[in-house]
Parts: structure tokens; C-alpha cells; sequence
């Protein structure tokens, strides 16, 4: 499940007043029971939400120079859908809003380049991705009748090869030290075992 978040005024202060006043009879009895209806509230109202975020789909790792796709998916239940918010590294670069003129905007960000011809409501195709499109991206959206906004963020590397070709540039040079290695020390021991032979030799016959 996709970490969502959510904005929602709490009714916490309220029911603290609540506790806090001892001016009438029966007060805790009362407060008790304002706070159990009130919680029940709160749960109806997060089940009965207007608009659901479904997931946010950001790959992890790209290649330099390759077009990326970003995808926010969402439903919606009892409301209709305000705006489609993308932003990376917290500046906004892309906005979908079905009631917009015009409907879909670009905005200039640094390392971001996006191909309008291929975006479209909450799909964002990102064009010959650079190394400084590394970051964070989060897509938002907002319900249109009580403003609910909901959204989550994904961390996308950008780097010069895919892991296939790095790991294929390790495999020679692992393999190398694994003969390397053994034949050295190989030497190494039988230069020490002819020295020492010969050292004893010399003090034999010395």
C-alpha cells in the first residue's frame, strides 16, 4: 500500500474543552460520551473517502538519455477530481485540472523535460532524462468539492548505465583478482621456501 497522506481538521481541541469543564452536572459522563460519538465520526469519515489515491508509479532506476513514464493512480468515489499535481523536489513541473484553461500545464524545472504530446490527466512521460532528474517525485490530488488532497512521493535515480551493464564491468575484474591473487602468493611461497633452502645450504657448509 502506498504511504498516503491526508489533510483533516482534528477534533481533538474540542473534546479537550470538553474534559476541561466542570460547570455541569454530569460533565465527565457527557464528555465520555461526545468523545466516543465523535471518534465514531472520525472513522465514518475516513471510510467514506471522496477521493482515493491508488498508487504512485515512479521507477527507481533509468538510464541517461531514456524517456520515463510516471504514473498517478487514482478513483474517485463520492466527489469529482480538482487538479493532478506533479512536483520534484518540491517545484511543481507538471498540472492536470479537468475545469483548467487550459487543462494540462508544464512549468519550467531544471533537469525536467516533459513530453506534452504523450501527458495526459495523471500520466507524465518525461523526455531524455539527465542526471540532475534524480530526486524525489510527488504526484497530489485534490477533490473538487471538499478540497481532500492526497498524494505520495517516490525517489527515481538517474545514472549513466543500467545495473545489467555495471554488474557485466565488475565480472572481468573480480575474475582477474580471483587468478591473480593465488598465482602471486603461489610465487611469493615458493620464493620463500628456495631462499630459505638456500640460506641453510650456506650456513651448512659455511
Amino acid at each position: 500500500m502506498p504511504n498516503i497522506f491526508h489533510h483533516q481538521t482534528s477534533l481533538f481541541p474540542f473534546i479537550f474543552s470538553i474534559f476541561a469543564t466542570h460547570n455541569f452536572r454530569y460533565g465527565w459522563t457527557l464528555s465520555i460520551g461526545l468523545l466516543i460519538v465523535l471518534l465514531l465520526s472520525t472513522c465514518v469519515v475516513d471510510n467514506v473517502m471522496a477521493i482515493k489515491l491508488l498508487d504512485v508509479q515512479v521507477p527507481k532506476n533509468v538510464r541517461k538519455g531514456a524517456d520515463v513514464n510516471l504514473n498517478c493512480l487514482y478513483q474517485l468515489e463520492r466527489d469529482t477530481l480538482l487538479k493532478i499535481r506533479w512536483t520534484f523536489n518540491g517545484s511543481d513541473f507538471y498540472q492536470y485540472g479537468p475545469k483548467f484553461n487550459p487543462v494540462m500545464q508544464t512549468f519550467n524545472v531544471p533537469g525536467i523535460n516533459v513530453d506534452e504530446s504523450k501527458s495526459s490527466d495523471g500520466h507524465v512521460t518525461l523526455r531524455r532524462v539527465s542526471l540532475n532528474a534524480t530526486g524525489w517525485y510527488k504526484c497530489e490530488i485534490t477533490s473538487e468539492k471538499n478540497f481532500q488532497t492526497l498524494f505520495v512521493q517516490r525517489l527515481m535515480q538517474v545514472g549513466v548505465n543500467n545495473g545489467i551493464q555495471s554488474q557485466l564491468n565488475i565480472i572481468p575484474i573480480t575474475l582477474a583478482e580471483a587468478i591473480v591473487t593465488p598465482i602471486f602468493s603461489l610465487l611469493i611461497m615458493v620464493h620463500l621456501i628456495v631462499f630459505t633452502t638456500h640460506s641453510g645450504y650456506l650456513t651448512a657448509n659455511g
